[in-house]
């Protein structure tokens, strides 16, 4: 017989243990039925809502939330979704790294759902309300519209409502001082918003007048000027409705945290908040590192915004990068941009910016008023670019004053470029090996002797090492072919791939001077174009071809990376896709057939391979 004690004992007076074992026999409780139940006690909420995150993706949201906000509308804030569990789920105080997606970039996600383009600022609200219960968030990444194919307009209104204006500047502007306030060391705002405020400058001489008057504006505080240029759908002008702009609150210096700014957005850089953008830039002490991606505006505003920038980061800016998504930023206005940063030490330009500097003309190059009219770089020690750029900044001779000699990027360590050709078929080696080892022997003569480590970055080649092996040792085994080869060549490029020699035996397709070799990921599969595994003994693995491949390209190679994360891509927060199998396998064939290589990066991991 019973005890009274244990005849009175509840279903919640046993242990967490057992009652979550109690309660999921049999897995008859779906998500949402966990989100429900983390409602009737303080209990089943402590019990039921880490795993209804964990069905979600999020399995310790302080050190890490991914938080997918993609449906907008305002009616739907009540559903069960991970938005609302993170607003009550007890002892939630900070986030390390808080990436939020109001769209999922992955086309093949079926979150994305079509939204109306004005319930954007509602979303962003709802948001901000849990921003408001932490305390502290170290790393944020805000991604707004990706693909305007999901969002709905309304045709029946022909110019975006003041209201609406006003109702998306409140909610984002809010937004993003809250992450200020809570100590964030890192913004990315990534991705426009579903509508474009239509303005235009306010000056006398519009954009060469502000580009000519910037350090005086910012000495005055007043930045840009703007007004709205576009009467509402009922005809009333626009010029008589007035938008505060977002400004930054008083911030503690112990909150001053801000080190890192990804301005990945036009929002950012266009009214209302470009001033706002500026300020931060300007008053954030700790602020060094900038970068800016997917800006399609056009060539006129970055000829005005790139100076003001400068003004204001000229002094305190040591890292800085260009990435994909700026197709009007003109050569000129970035080394206008690029001569105001003295203290620069990291530089990185996208790829995307070869062909514009391939077609830069030379009478170009010095048309901006005032010196200096070319960035010196005085303090550069890493920079990655494209061949062309970096043969600009080779090819600079300024004249200065009391100097009689000028040594081009005088404190360089690291000199990283990309391929010149994209390297999808096997030819296409030659192009790059041509225009690669010309640009590194002529930087190895003229940076002086120092000591430069050479990269080259192929992310986005299409690394089919087989391929690519057999058709070089077909050039080195076979007469036939490699006179064919040949035959598309001019003399001074025979002359360089043979060393001098013009001696087509001596044919060499290879990168002699690069060190240190960046790559997106290695497949989990076969190499060969045939991978079965019943052919497993005629193909290599993937890790001993890769071997093949760079024992041949990369005879000095002493650094191997695999980023598995392309730069101003959306993370997602897993681990190097690299499986552990994969990683041994590949430690094992660089150690046995890569003596030279000391080191092996995946993603954020270091391996140091071999004894030095």
């Amino acid at each position: 017989m019973l005890s009274g004690l244990q005849a009175n004992r509840r279903l919640l007076d046993l242990p967490n243990e057992l009652l979550l074992h109690i309660l999921f026999i049999d897995g008859i409780l779906s998500s949402n039925d966990l989100y429900n139940l983390s409602f009737l006690c303080q209990k089943l909420r402590s019990i039921a809502l880490p795993i209804f995150l964990r069905t979600n993706g999020i399995t310790d949201p302080e050190r890490e939330t991914n938080l997918y906000s993609v449906d907008w509308n305002p009616k739907r804030f009540r559903d069960p979704n991970t938005l609302n569990a993170l607003n009550i789920l007890p002892h939630f105080t900070s986030i390390q790294h808080f990436r939020c997606f109001f769209q999922d970039p992955d086309s093949k996600s079926p979150r994305n759902g079509f939204q109306e383009e004005f319930h954007l600022a509602h979303a962003v609200n709802r948001v901000s309300r849990l921003v408001q219960k932490l305390k502290r968030i170290e790393h944020a990444e805000i991604y707004l519209v990706w693909d305007e194919y999901f969002v709905s307009r309304q045709k029946s209104v022909p110019y975006v409502p003041m209201g609406e204006v006003k109702r998306w500047t409140d909610a984002f502007g809010y937004f993003l001082n809250l992450l200020l306030v809570r100590g964030c060391k890192t913004l990315t705002v990534q991705y426009d918003s579903t509508f474009e405020v239509p303005f235009q400058f306010k000056s006398k001489g519009a954009f060469s007048y502000l580009s000519k008057s910037s350090a005086a504006a910012i000495r005055g505080g007043e930045f840009l000027q703007w007004t709205f240029d576009r009467p509402l759908h009922n005809g009333k002008p626009i010029l008589q409705e007035k938008i505060d702009p977002p400004l930054i609150p008083a911030i503690p210096n112990s909150m001053h945290c801000l080190t890192t700014l990804r301005i990945h957005s036009s929002v950012l850089l266009l009214p209302p908040f470009v001033n706002w953008t500026l300020s931060m830039l300007r008053d954030f002490p700790l602020l060094t590192s900038v970068s800016f991606a997917y800006i399609a505006f056009s060539t006129k505003i970055w000829a005005t915004l790139l100076p003001l920038i400068g003004d204001v980061v000229s002094e305190k800016l040591t890292e800085l990068a260009f990435y994909r998504g700026c197709p009007n930023l003109e050569p000129s206005d970035l080394l206008h941009f690029l001569s105001r940063l003295d203290n620069l030490e990291l530089l990185s330009i996208d790829r995307s910016f070869r062909t514009r500097f391939r077609d830069f003309p030379n009478s170009h190059r010095l048309k901006w008023p005032g010196p200096p009219s070319f960035p010196l770089l005085p303090n550069l020690q890493r920079l990655t670019a494209t061949v062309e750029l970096v043969s600009y900044l080779l090819d600079v001779r300024p004249t200065i004053k009391g100097k009689t000699s000028y040594t081009a990027l005088p404190r360089l360590t690291h000199l990283t470029v990309y391929p010149a050709s994209r390297l999808i078929h096997p030819p296409d080696y030659i192009e790059s090996t041509l225009a690669v080892n010309s640009l590194f022997d002529r930087a190895h003569s003229q940076l002086q002797g120092r000591e430069v480590v050479f990269g080259l970055d192929a992310q986005m080649e299409f690394t089919d090492f087989e391929s690519v092996t057999r058709w070089i040792e077909a050039i080195r085994r076979e007469t036939q072919f490699r006179r064919m080869v040949l035959e598309r060549l001019s003399e001074a490029e025979l002359m360089q791939l043979t060393n001098g020699t013009g001696d087509s035996s001596e044919l060499s397709i290879a990168f002699p001077r690069v060190e240190h070799l960046v790559l997106f990921q290695l497949d989990e599969e076969m190499a060969g174009s045939q991978r079965q595994q019943q052919h497993a003994r005629q193909f290599p693995t993937k890790p001993a071809m890769l071997c093949r491949w760079m024992n041949m390209l990369f005879p000095q190679l002493d650094c191997l990376t695999f980023t598995y994360q392309l730069a101003a891509i959306p993370s997602r927060g897993e681990e190097a896709d690299m499986t552990g199998e994969m990683l041994e396998a590949l430690k094992g064939a660089l150690k046995d057939s890569c003596p030279n290589i000391r080191t092996l990066v995946v993603g954020d991991a270091s391996y140091h391979l071999q004894e030095s």
